[in-house]
This record gives structure tokens, sequence and C-alpha cells, in this order.
């Protein structure tokens, strides 16, 4: 029996990406004002394999070949919040004497567990270095505009 009133033009094959399919895609990453902070054309990962952020690749899977999407992610899903405890002195005495530390100077710091920081100098006083070891865009939310180019299938 055939039903009036649905016309149709034409079946689209339509491909949705999946885990474990290779993705060819276009992103920007944007802070909230629009400032562009990232950006690849052409880049390409295989789905569920760590090679992107979780909370991106959640929305990724389910888009079509040749969609594009928009997707705002708080900071706790990309960079993470910031952390006050990360803000930690040092003394000045600790730096040799061929270093001068100057605001904005970036220092690998070793921890007494043997592990490794990444810390940004936020401020100096006479005798204290207040080092800054968020990520610099902790505490930020993220845009991303995704163009999902190609979903290859294994």
């Amino acid at each position: 029996m055939r039903k009036e009133g649905i016309k149709m033009d034409k079946i689209m094959n339509t491909k949705e990406a999946r885990l474990n399919d290779v993705i060819i895609f276009d992103y920007f990453e944007k802070l909230s004002d629009g400032s562009i902070i990232n950006q690849a054309s052409n880049k390409k990962v295989k789905l569920g394999h760590d090679e992107l952020n979780k909370s991106i690749e959640v929305h990724i899977v389910g888009m079509e070949e040749g969609e594009k999407k928009k997707i705002k992610l708080p900071p706790h899903k990309s960079y993470g919040n910031y952390n006050e405890k990360l803000v930690f002195k040092v003394n000045k005495t600790k730096f040799k004497n061929n270093q001068r530390p100057a605001v904005g100077h970036r220092y690998k710091i070793k921890l007494k567990n043997g592990g490794l920081i990444h810390a940004k100098i936020i401020d100096i006083d006479n005798q204290k270095v207040i080092f800054d070891a968020n990520h610099e865009l902790a505490g930020k939310e993220i845009l991303y505009e995704i163009h999902l180019r190609k979903i290859v299938r294994n």
C-alpha cells in the first residue's frame, strides 16, 4: 500500500563515524572570545585509540562524512579546572648563579618523588619566585568547530 504525502527525491547512503574508524577532519580550537588557539586541516586519527580527547571523540562518533559540528567543552572536559595548589613559591637561592628568572619563563622542575612538572614564572618578589604549573588553558571554556571530511573503514 502506497502512502500519499511523502515524495522521495533520492535515498542517500550515510556513513557515520564509529569507534575503530580512521577519520580525516579539519578543526578550529577557540576560546570563548573567538580567538583561535589551535587548528588543523586533514588531521587523521583512529577513533577509540586515545588519539583524541575523549570529550571531543564522543561528539565525533555518529557524525556523517561531510558533516560540520560546533562543540563547547567546559574546563574540566578540556584542559582542566584551574588548580590553586599548582601555584607555588620557590626561594631564589634554588636558582644557579647564571640563571636569571623572569616572569614568563618556563622551567622543568624536578619533584622530590622524582617526577617532573612544567611551570611558568608568574611573579617574582625579593626572595621568592612564584610558579604556576597549570596548563595555560586551564579554567577556560573551549570551543571546537569540526568538519568531518572522510571516514575510512577497515
